[in-house]
């Protein structure tokens, strides 16, 4: 949805619009209080008791744990093959430079490329790994205030926040369907991971999952 505004020079109105040709409600008009006050009621829906989240926590400190585990694991096993990688492909090209045939040159030749290829994409891989920060208390002190009050929260910050917020709350975005209510949205990670624990279902998190992060979506921030 698009953010306008309607009226004079002296008083403006502002609103919500739908310019998605696919839509049903392609062209139609929505007034942004209106928006805003459903958005708000929908934030306060997955906004935890201070007592669960405390207990959360704990839990998604020990998965963060294991799961950073599981990645430095990972990089090791990288850099592991990497080093051999830096043995075997030296060795190759001298083989190649003392080689004649050029039935066993191509099949060097051939050897050389798919390891270095391997190689590539081993440096990418290890480069790209989701360690995130060390410190799990810093990432937590970031994001507790906006997991307790994410609503108090947006309806006092400015538009970059609320932006920030939306996509921390609800990072797939929101849809608004016909007779003006929000489709139910996916939760971001640590509202889903305090829905689960609360149901007793299983949990995983990803290192780098907490944090909020700034949207490159800005179709998907309606109520702002």
């Amino acid at each position: 949805m698009t953010a306008a505004f309607s009226g004079s020079r002296e008083n403006k109105y502002p609103y919500y619009t739908c310019k998605n040709g696919d839509c049903d409600l392609r062209h139609k008009s929505f007034r942004a209080e209106e928006i805003h006050n459903k958005f708000l009621g929908l934030v306060k829906s997955v906004q935890p008791k201070p007592e669960m989240l405390e207990l959360a926590i704990v839990m998604l400190k020990e998965e963060w744990a294991c799961q950073r585990e599981a990645i430095s694991h990972q990089k090791a096993q990288y850099q592991s093959e990497l080093v051999q990688l830096d043995k075997e492909i030296p060795k190759l090209v001298h083989q190649l430079a003392d080689v004649e045939s050029k039935t066993v040159k191509k099949i060097i030749s051939d050897q050389i490329e798919e390891l270095s290829t391997r190689k590539t994409n081993l440096q990418f891989l290890t480069q790209n790994l989701p360690l995130g920060k060390d410190d799990f208390q810093e990432v937590l002190a970031s994001v507790k205030g906006v997991l307790l009050h994410p609503a108090t929260i947006w309806e006092q910050a400015g538009l970059p926040v609320k932006q920030v917020i939306q996509d921390f709350v609800f990072p797939q975005g929101i849809t608004l369907e016909m007779g003006k209510k929000f489709r139910k949205p996916e939760k971001g990670l640590p509202y889903a991971f305090i829905e689960k624990f609360r149901a007793g279902k299983p949990v995983m998190v990803d290192p780098i999952g907490i944090e909020p992060t700034t949207s490159c979506m800005p179709c998907k921030r309606s109520p702002s």
